[in-house]
């Protein structure tokens, strides 16, 4: 049996009906307007008329509707820093990242590398450290179940030339502020002003965290600053080149120690679950 195919005029129609979807919402009045306007001729045409609205005003109505549902999924995803941009700002970077990257599945997608989007934008290094620490939050709380990495008599021997992999429910964070406490009070709290926050005063240090996501809460745990560093390159090295690496950003005065520090920061993570796996580097 031969397969039919679409006819052509059907997809013209949803090739401007795709096109009215990316279009942004007009904030020239300093509100969030369709332009039912500049809809395409032959859009309008297909669509009927009612008694109560005409077919633009029914396009619009949709155009609006599907740009507050994709507005309203990113200030979900980015609670903290839809907070310190202020709403306006933040559904301006939203909806330029849209533009550039339109939703090509569903919904609970849309939002998946706008933390590195704004990176590239003109917000503060506060603002980005915000969309970091929501993205592993993010990241963390949507994570499926997976075996955590418990070391069996076997890996002894390729423990220093094994690669430790990340669990995706565990995730290392760095700030400069106290956003993740702030991020934690301001979903506690039931402020729904839209203006933006005031940034708060720097850490006297920055410090590391780490989350740690399951079926039933998300942890936050303060790391010391060398296990920190630690994590971080046993998520990208060796394990042997990870603590070579370490033992050269110390001190002497910190070397002494460090044998027993890093074998107790390296449990201590393996007891967490921070990892999934040992694999070949």
């Amino acid at each position: 049996m031969s397969e039919r195919r679409a006819p052509a005029w059907l997809g013209e129609l949803q090739a401007r009906f795709g096109e009215m979807l990316r279009t942004p919402l007009d904030r020239s009045e300093g509100r969030l307007c369709a332009q039912p306007e500049r809809y395409s001729a032959q859009l309008v045409r297909s669509v009927r008329n009612t008694a109560q609205s005409s077919a633009s005003e029914r396009l619009a109505v949709y155009h609006r509707q599907y740009w507050f549902r994709l507005l309203s999924v990113f200030q979900a995803s980015y609670p903290l820093t839809v907070r310190l941009l202020g709403h306006w700002h933040f559904n301006e970077h939203a909806a330029r990242f849209l533009s550039e990257r339109p939703p090509a599945s569903d919904l609970s997608h849309v939002a998946d590398g706008f933390a590195e989007a704004l990176d590239t934008y003109a917000v503060s290094d506060t603002i980005r450290e915000g969309a970091r620490i929501d993205h592993a939050y993010r990241r963390v709380s949507r994570a499926r179940p997976e075996a955590t990495y418990r070391p069996s008599g076997a890996d002894a021997e390729r423990l220093l030339t094994g690669q430790l992999v990340l669990s995706a429910s565990a995730a290392i964070v760095h700030e400069h502020w106290p956003l993740c406490e702030l991020r934690r009070a301001l979903l506690a709290a039931s402020d729904e002003s839209e203006a933006p926050l005031p940034t708060p005063e720097a850490l006297a240090a920055p410090q590391s965290l780490l989350l740690l996501g399951d079926s039933l809460q998300l942890q936050s745990l303060v790391l010391e600053p060398r296990e920190a560093t630690l994590l971080d390159l046993l998520r990208t090295h060796p394990v042997g080149v990870a603590l070579a690496l370490l033992e050269e950003q110390c001190s002497a005065a910190e070397r002494a120690a460090l044998p027993a520090q890093a074998q107790r920061w390296l449990s201590r993570s393996v007891q967490r679950g921070v990892w999934s796996a040992l694999a070949e580097p």
